[in-house]
C-alpha cells in the first residue's frame, strides 16, 4: 500500500510574527486582546513538532493525532476571526530568506518551517496560517493512512479497521485537495501540496479504501458473493488508472517518485481489473451460461498475465528498489497474479472441455462492461 509521508514542522514560535501582523491588518483586534489564543496555538505547533520531528515519525506521530487535529481546529479558529498571517499589500514583514525559493515578492512577518515531504534536507517556508493548516491536514491523512496501513489484515476486525482509517485518510485527502484548489498560493513554496499532488493522493486513498472493502466483503464468507466482489473490485480500475494518468503529470515527475507510484497504479488496477473478470465468470458459471464463462475466463487470465510481465518488467528495470516496502508489496502481488493465472488456466482448460463435449454453447466476442459499486466515497 502506499502511504505518503509526513511534513516536519521545524521549531518557530508564531506568537512573534502573528503580533506584528496584527497591527498591519485590518481584522480589528489587538496581540493583547488574543494573547492566551496565540500561547495556545504556539504551544499545540511546539507539541506537535515534537512528535513528528521524532524517529518512526509515523508510528510515533499517530499518539499526536488528538493534537494535530486540535490544532488544525485552533488554526481554523484564527481564520475565522480574520487572523491568517497572510502577507498584506505594502506591509513591512520580514523579507523571505533566500532559501525559501520565493523572492522577494510576498514580504510577510510570518515565516512558518516545514521539511518537504519528498526532498531530503529541503525546507519549506509558509507565509500564512492558510499553509499552516493545509500542512497539517497533509500530516492528518498521511498518519491515517499509517495506521490503516499497519492493520492486520487476516482478521476481520484488523480488515474492519484498515477500511475505517483508509476512509478517513481519503476524506482528509479530498478535504485538503479542495483547500488547495482555494488557496493555489499555498503550492508556491511546497511542492508537496500542488493541486495535482493532492489529488494523486485523494484519489489513492479513496481505491486503497475501496481494496479493503473488497478484501471485507470476501472474508469468512461460506459462499463467495461473486456478483459483489465483481462489482467492488471492477470499481477500483478507473481511480487507479486516474492516478495512474496523474503520475505523467510534470509535478509529480518532479517529485521524482511518479514511475514507482505509477508502477503500484498499474499493477493493482490490471489485478484487480483480472479479478473482477473472474467473479464475472463465476457468476455465469453459477447460472449454467458457459459460453460467457469462458469468455470472462479468457479475459481474466490474458489480464493476468499482462500484470505478470508489467511486474516483472518493473523488478527487471529496478523501478522500485528504493522503496524496499512497496519492492515486497509488488512481489507479493506478482506471487498472487502467478497463482491467479494458474487457477483460472486450470479452469478455462476444464470449462473448455465440458463446453466442447456436453454444453456446446457459443463462446462471444464481445462482453457487457462489469458496472462497478463504488462503497469507498469521501
Amino acid at each position: 500500500m502506499l502511504v505518503p509521508p509526513l511534513k516536519a514542522p521545524k521549531q518557530y514560535d508564531l506568537r512573534e510574527p502573528l503580533t506584528q501582523w496584527l497591527p498591519t491588518s485590518d481584522v480589528g483586534i489587538s496581540a493583547a486582546e488574543c494573547k492566551d489564543d496565540l500561547k495556545r496555538l504556539a504551544s499545540l505547533r511546539h507539541s506537535v513538532t515534537k512528535l513528528i520531528t521524532k524517529t518512526d515519525s509515523h508510528a510515533v506521530a499517530k499518539e499526536g493525532l488528538d493534537d494535530l487535529r486540535e490544532y488544525h481546529a485552533t488554526l481554523l479558529e484564527f481564520e475565522s476571526r480574520g487572523i491568517t498571517g497572510a502577507p498584506i499589500d505594502g506591509g513591512t514583514g520580514a523579507p523571505l530568506p533566500p532559501e525559501s525559493g520565493r523572492g522577494d515578492s510576498a514580504p510577510s512577518s510570518l515565516l512558518s518551517p516545514w521539511s518537504s515531504a519528498f526532498t531530503e534536507g529541503k525546507t519549506e517556508y509558509h507565509t500564512s496560517l492558510y499553509a499552516e493548516r493545509a500542512c497539517v491536514l497533509w500530516n492528518i491523512f498521511a498518519i491515517e493512512a499509517h495506521i490503516a496501513s499497519v492493520q492486520d489484515n487476516s482478521s476481520k476486525v484488523g480488515l474492519g479497521q484498515a477500511v475505517k482509517h483508509w476512509k478517513s485518510a481519503a476524506t482528509v485527502a479530498s478535504h485538503l485537495q479542495r483547500f488547495v484548489e482555494e488557496h493555489s498560493d499555498i503550492a508556491i513554496a511546497s511542492v508537496d501540496l500542488h493541486l495535482k499532488v493532492c489529488l494523486f493522493w485523494e484519489k489513492v486513498m479513496v481505491a486503497q479504501a475501496q481494496m479493503g472493502t473488497y478484501e471485507m466483503a470476501r472474508f469468512g464468507k461460506a459462499r463467495t458473493p461473486h456478483l459483489l466482489l465483481a462489482k467492488l473490485a471492477i470499481a477500483t480500475v478507473p481511480i487507479l488508472n486516474e492516478s495512474l494518468a496523474l503520475c505523467q503529470d510534470p509535478t509529480l515527475q518532479h517529485i521524482g517518485k511518479n514511475e514507482e507510484w505509477g508502477a503500484y497504479c498499474k499493477a493493482w488496477s490490471l489485478f484487480l481489473n483480472a479479478k473482477a473478470e473472474y467473479h464475472d465468470a463465476s457468476v455465469n458459471r453459477e447460472k449454467s451460461k458457459w459460453g460467457m464463462e469462458l469468455a470472462r475466463l479468457s479475459r481474466a487470465l490474458t489480464i493476468t498475465q499482462e500484470c505478470t510481465q508489467f511486474l516483472s518488467s518493473v523488478t527487471s528495470r529496478g523501478t522500485v528498489d528504493g522503496n524496499p516496502s512497496l519492492s515486497h508489496s509488488l512481489t507479493e502481488l506478482g506471487q498472487k497474479a502467478t497463482e491467479q493465472a494458474i487457477e483460472l488456466q486450470d479452469r478455462s482448460v476444464q470449462a473448455t472441455e465440458d463446453n466442447d463435449h456436453i454444453y456446446h454453447e457459443v463462446v462471444p466476442n464481445e462482453l457487457l462492461e462489469i458496472r462497478g459499486e463504488l462503497l469507498a466515497k469521501t
